[in-house]
């Protein structure tokens, strides 16, 4: 397997010392023998050193990104070779193989959010990764589980051919990943399962720009508000579309409180609107839910005459 050379400025395997919180050579290593020990096949990825990545570059996937010329292939639970990378790479992370090679499938959760999707979800093996999520191991149930991105929103399933930066790993922004639950992988309950191997629904075709329907759905000024509120909501950025959604529902409720919409007519077109902007729909019938319970009556003001 070809190895990359130490980055410049990376620690020197046969001079690195102990440093308070900071994982050290033999802690990866011995991270990585332990986790090869249960079964689980490892490889090394890229680390950090001077809080980039040893890559050098501006890569993506910073300090994730394997390490060896075959990646994922190169995914081991031969001692002798897992040993040898982290002598001559000790800032390298250490990356466990998910899906029946390993006997484990992870829940990746990025917004903890998500976890509200899932209600009685068995206590696990359980780690905190570098950005503040979780992973959630479980017992492979030896059946095709594909990697899957949004299982439910915030949540991805890392399963066969995929891979997890497993503890004590350091994340790009310098926090380490740490078990916080270190009983065994859990047994996934049928409805879990049911779940991350459902076939992803196809993308529905684009939607036309959600538009209000005429002067039966309310007064001039009621209509104008819409109009407003739905062009701010079809050009939000990726990442602030769900807040747009709420600002600009609690905007067109409380129009509509005050007598100028159509409240039924209205959430359906903020609702077409947001489903055209690609957000979850048991997301987007929350967040009107929200806004609706925040929204208090608004009516035009009256100039005096």
């Amino acid at each position: 397997m070809n190895d990359e050379s130490p980055p410049k400025g990376a620690p020197d395997t046969n001079t690195i010392t102990n440093q308070h919180d900071t994982p050290t050579q033999r802690q990866i290593a011995g991270a990585a023998i332990g986790y090869a020990q249960r079964g689980w096949a490892v490889f090394p990825t890229h680390g950090v050193v001077a809080g980039r990545c040893t890559c050098r570059g501006d890569c993506s996937s910073p300090a994730k990104h394997p390490l060896t010329a075959n990646g994922l292939r190169d995914a081991t639970t031969d001692i002798e070779q897992i040993a040898s990378w982290w002598r001559r790479r000790a800032w390298a992370n250490v990356a466990v193989a998910t899906g029946q090679r390993s006997g484990i499938f992870v829940l990746d959760v990025d917004d903890l959010a998500g976890l509200e999707h899932l209600d009685n979800l068995p206590k696990t093996l359980t780690a905190r990764t570098g950005s503040g999520g979780l992973h959630y191991v479980f017992q492979h149930p030896g059946i095709e589980i594909r990697n899957r991105a949004r299982v439910v929103p915030g949540i991805d399933v890392r399963a066969d051919g995929g891979y997890v930066v497993a503890p004590p790993s350091r994340h790009i922004s310098g926090r380490l990943y740490e078990w916080i639950d270190e009983r065994d992988p859990a047994r996934a309950p049928a409805w879990l399962i049911g779940l991350v191997r459902a076939r992803p629904k196809p993308a529905p075709p684009p939607m036309p720009p959600a538009t209000y329907t005429g002067a039966d759905v309310g007064t001039r000024y009621g209509c104008a508000v819409l109009r407003d509120e739905l062009k701010t909501l079809a050009g939000a950025p990726e990442g602030q579309r769900n807040d747009t959604l709420f600002r600009s529902a609690a905007a067109v409720f409380s129009v509509a409180l005050g007598g100028e919409l159509d409240i039924e007519a209205a959430r359906r077109s903020l609702e077409h609107a947001a489903l055209s902007t690609g957000l979850d729909g048991l997301e987007i019938r929350r967040t009107l839910d929200s806004a609706r319970r925040a929204a208090t009556p608004r009516r035009p003001e009256r100039r005096p005459a």
